[in-house]
């Protein structure tokens, strides 16, 4: 175990373990092995509306993702992003206008 100070002080240990979750997945190469496999367990955290509003600190990086990554990333993170709309707190977190307009971004792109 580790014996330091946990970097977020005022949360638990699953919810600190979910914050570095997203941030080491963020950090990673884009469409490496460990960054699909941060997803992955990023996307099984989301099913549940426990740790909604933590995932949905990280949403731009999530929505960064979606916008480069591969078919397989882009999959993963939409599911995220499906788990997260089935919430009705985060509905305002996902109509955000910056999340809204990096989202159509993507359409625009795709149609260029």
């Amino acid at each position: 175990m580790i014996h330091m100070a946990p970097p977020y002080p005022n949360l638990n240990i699953i919810q600190t373990y979910v914050c570095q979750v997203c941030e080491e997945t963020l950090a990673y190469s884009l469409d490496s092995p460990e960054q699909l496999s941060g997803i992955k367990m990023v996307r099984h955290l989301t099913r549940a509306t426990d740790y909604h509003t933590l995932v949905a600190r990280y949403l731009s990086g999530f929505l960064l993702l979606l916008a480069t990554g591969n078919t397989e990333t882009r999959f993963h993170v939409l599911k995220i992003l499906l788990n997260l709309s089935e919430n009705s707190v985060m509905t305002k977190e996902l109509l955000n206008a910056k999340a809204v307009s990096e989202f159509m971004g993507l359409f625009s792109r795709n149609l260029l």
